[in-house]
């Protein structure tokens, strides 16, 4: 297209800016990586249609081997930044075994930007324009073609119910001693990082650092889990559904839920005691409730008591439809 057009894609409240890979709210510039950027605008161009886990990676990530873990933690962040469509249902479908694809009606188009908003953006502005002027002083779109129609779910069983499979003792001792540091994943574009904002006084480590640790930790990146949300002494992580996690029978292993709960408290304990402290898990009590298969879930961990030398907490996995799937109960020494 001629450089003083502006091409875009538009679905539900969001507009993509194709050139620039920025994604914006309405008015509001909504904060992303490069990399989820990217792989957004891969799924929006091809619209309705399933997109390979392999092509997504190969694309985005050209010449560079990365775990499955990196593409299904970018999706969970866009999902988490868009929200839900309003017919209640995602905006990226997961086709198991497949890939994704993006199930939501987009508009394609391109607007002229005025002479002015040119040397502007040249300038080293990140804020396209988004009409061109009329006769009468409004703004109005050059052109606009409406192309792509929601393509048909798949669907696949799903185990529901609060059946009560078996109950397990584990007891993990030193789970995170001595755990290295990788060197950092992505990192956010400058221009493009999300402001952190101060956390409460209460807290002794904002998200962003534990989001970092996670991208960081080769073990929690295999896992792909994605910070949800912190508090004072809570932690809530997402953990995406991979083919890996499947034992015979098509169900989520157990020591995914182990694994996910031992992560999610080892998090809140650093909102009480800060990023450097090295408590250790000693051990850890789980109960399975419900089975999933094929699905994400979540993890909230809560410190029901921080002693000078044990730390005692609690774990709840549940599925997004609000299915209590296992239940933890977790006692961790400080170093």
């Amino acid at each position: 297209m001629a450089d003083n057009l502006f091409h875009f894609y538009e679905f539900g409240p969001f507009r993509l800016d194709a050139g620039e890979k920025l994604l914006y709210r309405g008015q509001n510039h909504v904060q992303l990586t490069l990399k989820a950027l990217h792989i957004l605008l891969i799924l929006v161009q091809k619209s309705g249609q399933v997109i390979g886990k392999n092509e997504l990676m190969d694309e985005v990530w050209p010449q560079i081997f990365v775990q499955e873990s990196t593409l299904t933690q970018n999706i969970f962040i866009l999902r988490r930044a868009l929200g839900r469509c309003p017919d209640g249902s995602e905006y990226i479908e997961t086709v198991p075994r497949r890939g994704y694809r993006f199930s939501s009606i987009v508009r394609e188009g391109w607007i002229e930007r005025p002479a002015a908003a040119l040397a502007f953006v040249s300038q080293g502005s990140k804020t396209p324009m988004t009409s061109s002027p009329t006769p009468d002083g409004s703004t109005a779109p050059l052109v606009t073609r409406v192309e792509s129609k929601r393509a048909p779910k798949a669907t696949f069983p799903r185990l529901s119910g609060g059946r009560l499979t078996e109950a397990v003792n584990e007891v993990t001792i030193g789970s995170f001693a001595g755990l290295g540091v990788a060197a950092a994943a992505e990192r956010p574009l400058a221009g493009n990082t999300r402001r952190e904002e101060a956390p409460p006084m209460s807290l002794m480590v904002t998200e962003l650092e534990l989001q970092q640790l996670l991208s960081q930790v080769a073990f929690t990146r295999s896992y792909g889990f994605a910070l949800r949300s912190i508090d004072d002494g809570i932690c809530t992580i997402d953990v995406p559904f991979q083919e890996a996690f499947e034992r015979p029978g098509g169900i989520v292993s157990g020591q995914v839920y182990m694994a996910a709960a031992d992560v999610a408290m080892w998090l809140a304990i650093m909102t009480k005691l800060g990023i450097k402290d090295m408590a250790v898990t000693i051990e850890q009590k789980t109960t399975f409730l419900a089975a999933a298969k094929q699905e994400d879930f979540a993890c909230t961990a809560t410190i029901l008591k921080l002693g000078r030398r044990l730390i005692y907490g609690s774990a709840e996995c549940v599925s997004g439809t609000g299915t209590l799937l296992a239940h933890h109960t977790l006692t961790y020494i400080r170093q």
